[in-house]
């Protein structure tokens, strides 16, 4: 291609930013002669066209007749939702929740080696806060539950069909601790629970007791199925002991 003039190089770009030299009259004024001031004038008002357009992109807009907002990183000011709101969000099955319970009670007279088995009824008793809770038929618990609460107790455990009864009870009682469920409830906006239980060594070594259950936000890391994001924040209502 041969080299262009400069006055064609001048008319080549009045042509093709016909409709921007108005842009012309924002620059220095050229000090050579007419021919070459429009060249690098109109080169001028090119470059001004993509400061404007790069100006443009970086402000989160899009150049034409159809511009709309492109999308903007987020603001380092902001964050999501707090680790205590998540945690409220986040709901274990009920069985997570009784072995975080099972692991609580079973550190009531724990030996220094822990125990080698803890012995937990298969079913779940509505009255397993109180010293009758054996009383009546307990619901049945499923596989998936009783798998649930081994992951989360922390301890060896043996289901059982019940704990040793019968009028020579007391001589059956051999220090094992044995555990009655009952049912994990949520109060209304599903941020606690509670659940009754029970531990048995032996006629004169028992609790009943009622725990209270929340979000552990300070464990908390995101959604998943550990029970470490739940703890006992104490009893509620009546604790008896033998």
């Amino acid at each position: 291609m041969p080299k262009l003039t400069d006055e064609e190089v001048g008319q080549l770009l009045r042509e093709t930013f016909a409709d921007k030299e108005s842009l012309i009259d924002q620059l220095p004024e050229a000090t050579s002669t007419p021919a070459r001031r429009k060249a690098p004038a109109l080169l001028a008002a090119a470059a001004v066209l993509v400061l404007v357009a790069g100006v443009a992109v970086a402000t989160g807009l899009k150049s034409g007749p159809d511009a709309q907002p492109v999308a903007q990183s987020p603001s380092p000011g902001k964050t999501g939702p707090t680790l205590e709101a998540q945690a409220k969000n986040y709901q274990p099955d009920t069985g997570v929740l009784a072995g975080v319970a099972v692991a609580e009670l079973a550190k009531w007279e724990r030996p220094d080696g822990g125990w080698p088995v803890v012995k937990v009824l298969n079913a779940s008793y509505s009255q397993a806060s109180s010293p009758t809770e054996a009383a009546g038929k307990g619901t049945p618990l499923s596989k998936q539950e009783q798998a649930a609460i081994a992951r989360s107790a922390g301890v060896p455990i043996e289901w059982v069909d019940s704990r040793p009864t019968g009028p020579d009870v007391c001589d059956k009682a051999d220090g094992t601790p044995y555990v009655t469920l009952g049912p994990v409830v949520f109060n209304k906006s599903r941020s606690s629970a509670t659940i009754g239980m029970s531990i048995w060594r032996g006629c004169m070594d028992a609790q009943w007791l009622t725990y209270r259950l929340v979000p552990d936000a300070t464990q908390y890391s995101g959604a998943g199925e550990s029970g470490d994001r739940w703890a006992v924040a104490g009893t509620v209502g009546p604790v008896a002991v033998s």
